[in-house]
């Protein structure tokens, strides 16, 4: 996808890859919490238009998964350890050579997707002062309000391979 981020904020090259490998340490993290009720929490931001999963960029010092962890906890008030998020997949946003700005360096940046699933439906209330706005969206008012964004590719193939999971476990 050429300049499809917005946030961005100019040219770029974005590839979504669904991939269960670990994140790369450089990565900065969205995460896809799942409800057993086919439900999703997304996050509206200040920085960025629309819905968007919760995440954002790592501390210094942190891992990949200790920011996704961080950022879940600051963005919706849900706690999970960190070894709770599993990867399945990431964005590699890369930036033209001389077109550097903001945290989006020359090259290639990337944000890590990971997922949980959750039993139920926790509450959710933002800790964050960047955050306007977090709730549960069923998939269809999820799909309908973020279906159109690149990153949607890897919430659709985590929710296949799950619920290809899910009927395999029952058919045993």
């Amino acid at each position: 996808f050429a300049d499809a981020l917005v946030a961005v904020g100019g040219p770029h090259t974005l590839d979504i890859i669904a991939s269960p490998r670990e994140p790369l340490p450089t990565a900065g993290a969205a995460v896809l919490l799942v409800s057993d009720g086919a439900q999703m929490v997304l996050v509206r931001n200040d920085s960025r238009p629309g819905w968007a999963p919760p995440g954002g960029k790592r501390d210094e010092g942190e891992t990949v998964r200790e920011a996704a962890a961080r950022e879940l906890a600051e963005e919706t008030g849900l706690i999970f350890e960190a070894s709770q998020l599993l990867p399945v997949g990431y964005e590699r946003i890369t930036i033209p050579a001389g077109e550097s700005r903001g945290m989006w360096t020359d090259g290639p940046n990337y944000i890590a997707v990971l997922a949980t699933p959750v039993r139920g439906q926790r509450p959710v209330a933002t800790q964050a002062d960047d955050v306007l706005e977090a709730r549960w969206f069923t998939f269809a008012e999820a799909a309908a309000q973020c279906g159109h964004e690149p990153w949607w590719l890897i919430v659709q193939h985590w929710l296949d391979a799950r619920d290809v999971e899910s009927s395999r476990h029952r058919d045993d």
